[in-house]
């Protein structure tokens, strides 16, 4: 049974009224230690709200469609930050575009720092406390979840996305988080390379030769020609870390 209720515009005041049957519930649970946002569905009646479903992600998804939130061109979100490019019960991804900012070095007993254009990443953190971070171009990111990611010209970060974290760090799966994934990103010193295919050419990667790149590359924005390819999309990406 329906019940009769009024809408107020927060720009205008006014009222409107409409026919509600059905309610979304936007709450969080603890998993593991971690806060996960999650969207329940519950019948409405005149005595309140009844028992609520769990929706799935791609029930989230297409209710977001219908109410025109789906178009792959459409940049504003009323729910989400732009930034944020996913977030289920099992993860949060967000955008990062490249920006100037100093890069550490701890390799073996020597420090050093340079000063560069990070390229645009993708961050996701998992509700295991995973972090991953892949290149992107931005402007396809906001776009489209087919876009094509790149390794990360970084050290530290295995060949699927996965960041060798120092230790006694820990992170949470929510927009509240992502602060401190991305301390753990930029503020804190790179010491080895996780995987051979860090830079593209057909030489193996070495310590010597990202912190030569970086040093090279300056302040200069980081081209997508200069980047390896993953062989795999943002969407299919997520998938496999959530």
């Amino acid at each position: 049974m329906a019940i009769d209720v009024h809408a107020v515009d927060a720009n205008g005041g006014e009222s409107t009224p409409y026919s509600a049957n059905r309610a979304l519930v936007f709450g969080e649970l603890i998993s593991r230690g971690q806060r996960i946002t999650v969207v329940t569905e519950h019948p409405v009646d005149a005595e309140g709200l009844g028992v609520g479903v769990l929706l799935s992600e791609s029930s989230v998804r297409q209710l977001l469609e219908r109410l025109g939130y789906g178009d792959p061109g459409d940049t504003e979100n009323l729910l989400l930050e732009p930034e944020i490019l996913a977030m289920t019960p099992g993860l949060v991804s967000w955008l990062v575009p490249g920006a100037v900012r100093p890069m550490w070095f701890r390799l073996g007993s020597k420090d050093a720092h340079v000063t560069v254009c990070w390229p645009d990443l993708v961050f996701a953190v998992t509700a295991r406390g995973t972090l991953a971070v892949a290149a992107c171009s931005a402007a396809a990111c906001k776009r489209t979840r087919n876009v094509n990611l790149y390794h990360a010209p970084l050290m530290n970060v295995y060949g699927d996305g996965r960041v060798c974290l120092p230790g006694g760090v820990e992170l949470r799966a929510s927009r509240a988080g992502r602060p401190s994934a991305e301390d753990a990103m930029f503020k804190t010193a790179f010491s080895h390379v996780n995987h051979t295919a860090v830079l593209p050419g057909n030489k193996p990667t070495t310590n010597a030769n990202v912190l030569r790149f970086w040093r090279a590359q300056g302040k200069r924005p980081v081209q997508v020609k200069q980047l390896r390819p993953m062989g795999v999309c943002l969407a299919d990406w997520l998938r496999g870390l959530s």
